[in-house]
């Protein structure tokens, strides 16, 4: 049997960790992840990958769906009413870092800066940074997501980011949430990051913890790992390596407050015993539809594993090496 070769390292050392299936979207496969024993990256085999990535993406995918149209609402002025007291009170700064979910870092940028989110989906995020005032750009694999997006007025390529272009330091920052893991070369889209940034320039992404406890615990029922789509599992040690070969260098790790990977865990393990059902249905939704007093509950939890560094997900800001 062919060897698996470490796509990062190029190592044959690859050991088989574990097998799982499509559980988010139901589609064909049973797929390994296997890790270097040279360099310690998780990946997914790719010769577990029978069809084509793009089939497991389909349009209903769910960050394909259009969000808010960014008008603003009474509940949302009064959250900002409530911020900006707390902006003024003795105990804000305390209380800001607390609240803060650290799932999102923005940087602060001059009128008129230049930014890009790869994998923007259907431009949520890029549509709440209008009101900056900066020049905002996006780059989407999916032509429907991609549609949608440019229909909110957005500038958004259809394409991966190698296809698009750019010149030479155009960005002042880019963002790419969620995405880096989905990359079948990471390596060289890093490269390329990096060659469309600017001096004192900002790359900013997220990415699950496959390095954290819940890895450990939930293994192939880990809501992050999220088969075939995920082809990398880093975390904190492993990202860092990737971006040094990249051409960049960290500035800070923010370990986010956020519970999902662990309700979404618990509902497949209990679809995989009792199939859909209510519970299982809700616990994936929970706790981003869950209201104010249950997430206010979570906040002790949520703080314990952000300052013990085993948070499910986490925010990277890295600066392009000189």
């Amino acid at each position: 049997m062919e060897k698996t070769r470490c796509q990062i390292c190029g190592s044959f050392k690859c050991r088989f960790l574990l097998k799982g299936q499509d559980r988010l979207l139901g589609l064909p496969g049973e797929f390994r992840v296997m890790v270097c024993e040279d360099c310690g990256i998780k990946f997914t085999d790719p010769k577990s990958i029978k069809l084509d990535l793009k089939e497991y993406y389909p349009d209903q995918y769910s960050p394909y769906k259009v969000g808010s149209n960014g008008l603003a609402t009474k509940s949302a002025s009064l959250a900002e009413r409530i911020k900006t007291g707390l902006k003024k009170s003795p105990l804000g700064p305390i209380l800001r870092r607390i609240a803060n979910t650290n799932e999102v870092y923005i940087p602060n940028l001059p009128l008129g800066s230049k930014v890009l989110e790869i994998g923007c989906a259907s431009g949520n995020f890029l549509f709440s940074l209008r009101s900056r005032g900066w020049d905002l750009y996006g780059v989407e694999m999916s032509k429907f997501a991609a549609i949608e997006a440019n229909k909110r007025g957005l500038k958004v390529f259809c394409g991966i980011l190698e296809e698009a272009k750019f010149q030479d330091g155009f960005f002042n920052a880019i963002f790419a949430y969620h995405v880096v893991e989905h990359l079948p070369d990471p390596i060289s889209t890093l490269k390329e990051i990096k060659r469309v940034l600017a001096k004192d320039s900002y790359f900013i992404f997220s990415i699950p913890n496959a390095e954290c406890w819940e890895f450990k615990v939930f293994k192939s029922r880990w809501y992050a790992l999220d088969l075939p789509r995920h082809l990398y599992h880093f975390g904190p040690s492993s990202i860092k390596k990737v971006l040094e070969k990249g051409g960049f260098e960290i500035e800070h790790i923010y370990y986010q407050k956020n519970m999902n990977n662990i309700f979404g865990s618990a509902a497949y393990i209990i679809e995989e015993y009792f199939k859909k059902n209510t519970l299982s249905r809700y616990l994936l939704t929970f706790p981003n539809a869950s209201n104010r007093f249950f997430r206010f509950l979570l906040l002790p939890l949520n703080l314990f594993f952000e300052i013990i560094g085993q948070s499910g997900r986490i925010t990277i800001v890295a600066r392009p090496k000189a």
